[in-house]
């Protein structure tokens, strides 16, 4: 099959479901609707912290052309209307992610596999963050295909796709089933209160540092798993990445603790020795020697 290639200034927008959390009307997260706004390819926050993976040397139109692993990455400020003071987005917009999962195998560019993703004909969407699950439902705007430079994509290529959109969803659902039953339970504490005789001296107390405290559990535990559910998570988080690349006939498995500005990621497998990587607002260093400063990823 063959697809058009995205370039740096090509841009992807989606809808999917994210968080508020907007006390006293909301005051535990719940997954509401969520316009994920325009985003470039080149998108300058996740340039900085090496998640844009963009040719160097290869161009279209002058423009360096996507590959495959390419993420618009942090903050993207996906917006959950009506608008509200949904202070959820402080955990939101800094570990933003819009991943290419599809990838032209046979075709290299800069030694990497081209990323694949389009809007029309077969659709080829990117993988949009989200809660309770991230999903693929981000496209690439209709002018990507003013663009004239094709790949040829295999039909293995696509099914490793979908095989790494389909597991990273249900790690996904079965952690969000393990971290529900503590939501429910803050909810239902939460309304027993406002009900209650104190309410109108407690509540206002209440919601604040019930807030507080989510938002710290929370942006701790994109770095760091701290409750049953993101360690099930980080325990899993690698099958999805092994999955694919095994179809594409390159098993390789890499482990992630971690999240967008801030990552220690572990590498086995494709041909190569074991090697560990850690990248901390875009300076890269791995146990090899290696090394990448704002932009150009190992």
């Amino acid at each position: 099959m063959r697809v058009t290639v995205n370039i740096s200034n090509d841009f992807s927008v989606g809808v999917l479901l994210h968080n508020v959390l907007a006390p006293p009307a909301v005051p535990v997260p719940a997954p509401m609707l969520s316009i994920e706004i325009i985003a470039f390819q080149f998108w300058p926050p996740g340039y900085a912290m090496n998640q844009n993976k963009l040719t160097t040397t290869v161009k279209h139109k002058g423009m360096s052309i996507v590959q495959d692993g390419h993420d618009c990455g942090a903050l993207i400020p996906d917006i959950t209307p009506p608008v509200m003071p949904n202070l959820f987005y402080t955990i939101m917009w800094p570990f933003s992610s819009r991943k290419i999962v599809f990838g032209a195998s046979t075709v290299k560019m800069n030694g990497q596999s081209t990323g694949c993703s389009q809007m029309l004909l077969i659709p080829l969407p990117m993988m949009t963050c989200g809660d309770p699950v991230s999903a693929p439902l981000a496209l690439p705007a209709i002018l990507q295909k003013l663009n004239t430079v094709e790949v040829g994509m295999t039909w293995t290529d696509i099914l490793a796709g979908l095989a790494g959109i389909a597991i990273s969803m249900v790690i996904d659902l079965i952690c969000h089933g393990v971290s529900s039953r503590g939501v429910r339970n803050a909810a239902g504490t939460f309304g027993r209160r406002a009900f209650s005789r104190e309410a109108m001296e407690q509540v206002a107390g209440t919601a604040t540092r019930s807030v507080a405290r989510e938002l710290l559990r929370q942006g701790i535990g994109k770095l760091i798993p701290i409750t049953p559910d993101q360690a099930l998570k980080f325990a899993l988080s690698g099958l999805s990445g092994f999955a694919s690349r095994s179809i594409q006939g390159n098993p390789t498995y890499q482990h992630t603790l971690g999240s967008g500005p801030l990552t220690i990621r572990g590498t086995v497998g494709g041909g190569q020795d074991a090697t560990g990587q850690v990248d901390a607002f875009g300076l890269q260093r791995d146990t090899s020697g290696g090394g990448s400063n704002w932009g150009t990823s190992l």
